[in-house]
C-alpha cells in the first residue's frame, strides 16, 4: 500500500498543481496482522528498507483481513464459525502491540482499520481507548471498515437492519447492489464513528470511497456515486476523512512501466473529483488516496466481487 496524497481543500493534491512538496505521511505500505515476515530477525532489513524509501505511514492489521480480525484475542474471526476448531485461537504474527512497536522503530506513523465486517461499535471503542492509554501505542489515523462496498469483504451487517439481505456470505453468490451496501453501512458504522469519538474525541476516523470503473479499474464499483453520497450524509459529522483505493489496473500482468506513469499521472483530477464531492457533503473531511499493492484479487487467491447496479 502506497499513500499517494493526503490532501485538504487547497492544497496541491486536491487542486493539481505540481511542485510542492507533500506529508511525510503521503507514503506508506500495508502491515498484516498475519505476516511472520515482519517478525523477529526480518524486523531489522525490513525497517531499514521502509526508511530507505521514506514510507512513513503503516496501516493495520490489513486490507480485507481488518473485516475479520479482533484485536483483542489476536486471531481472524473467520477461523472461527461454524463449529469450534483449535485454528479459532490461534493468534496471528504481529499484535498490536508489537506493531506499534515496529513502527515506531521505522519512524513510522500509524494507521488502524478496525473490524466494521464481523466486530462491533464497543470492540473498536476499546481498542481506540487502549491505543490513546497505553504508552507508546498512539494510533494517528483510524477507519471504519476496509472496502466495505464491495462483496469480497466481510460484512455482516447487510443481513441485518435496515437491509435485511437473505442469503449474504463474503465473496458468496448473493452479491447486493451498491445502493443497498451504502444504506447498510450509511445506517450502522454511525454507532462505530460515534463509539470510536467517545473513547478519543480526538481520533481521526476515516470511512471508504468508492471509485468508478472508469476511474480505477481494478476497484471500480458500479454506481459509486450512491455509495460516497449516500455514506457521507450520514457520517458528515463524524468523519475526518476519506480513504480511497486506487488500482488503475485489474492485472499488473502485461502493464507496462509508460503505463503505471500514465496512471499516475490521472491522480490529481481523480483527488479534485474527491474533494468537489467533499465540499458538498462533508466540507470538513480530507482525502487520503491510497494506491494499492492488491491488484484485485484477496489473499487466498480468489476474485474480488464487485455489487451490480
Amino acid at each position: 500500500m502506497a499513500v499517494i496524497a493526503t490532501s485538504c481543500a487547497n492544497s496541491p493534491a486536491a487542486t493539481g498543481h505540481a511542485g510542492t512538496m507533500i506529508g511525510p505521511t503521503a507514503l506508506g505500505v500495508n502491515v498484516s496482522s498475519w505476516d511472520s515476515t515482519y517478525t523477529g530477525a526480518g524486523v531489522t532489513p525490513i525497517n531499514d528498507q521502509l526508511r530507505s524509501a521514506d514510507l512513513r505511514l503503516l496501516r493495520y492489521p490489513g486490507g480485507s483481513w481488518a473485516d475479520e480480525y479482533n484485536w483483542i484475542t489476536n486471531a481472524d474471526s473467520s477461523r472461527c464459525i461454524g463449529e469450534a476448531n483449535t485454528a479459532c485461537s490461534t493468534p496471528d504474527s504481529i499484535g498490536f502491540e508489537l506493531y506499534s512497536m515496529q513502527a515506531r522503530a521505522a519512524g513510522a506513523s500509524t494507521f488502524v482499520t478496525v473490524n466494521y465486517g464481523s466486530g462491533t461499535p464497543t470492540e473498536a471503542a476499546q481498542w481506540v481507548a487502549h491505543a490513546k492509554s497505553a504508552n507508546g501505542d498512539a494510533v494517528n489515523l483510524w477507519e471504519v471498515g476496509n472496502e466495505s462496498y464491495s462483496c469480497y469483504e466481510t460484512n455482516y451487517h447487510l443481513g441485518g437492519s435496515p437491509t435485511f439481505v437473505r442469503g449474504y456470505a463474503p465473496g458468496g453468490a448473493v452479491c447486493p447492489s451498491t445502493t443497498v451496501m451504502a444504506r447498510s453501512y450509511a445506517a450502522n458504522s454511525v454507532a462505530y464513528l460515534k463509539a470510536m469519538k467517545q473513547a478519543s474525541p480526538t481520533a481521526r476516523i476515516g470511512v471508504p470511497w468508492a471509485f468508478s470503473g472508469t476511474e480505477a479499474a481494478g476497484a471500480g464499483v458500479t454506481d459509486a456515486m450512491s455509495w460516497n453520497r449516500t455514506v457521507l450524509q450520514a457520517v458528515h459529522s463524524q468523519v475526518s476523512f476519506v480513504d480511497a483505493h486506487w488500482y488503475p489496473f485489474d492485472t499488473v500482468k502485461g502493464v507496462t512501466d509508460q503505463q503505471v506513469l500514465h496512471s499516475i499521472g490521472r491522480i490529481p483530477a481523480a483527488a479534485r473529483r474527491i474533494r468537489s464531492t467533499l465540499d458538498r457533503f462533508a466540507p470538513k473531511a480530507v482525502t487520503l488516496k491510497r494506491s494499492m499493492n492488491d491488484t484485485g484479487r484477496k489473499r487466498d487467491g480468489t476474485s474480488r466481487k464487485m455489487p451490480p447496479g
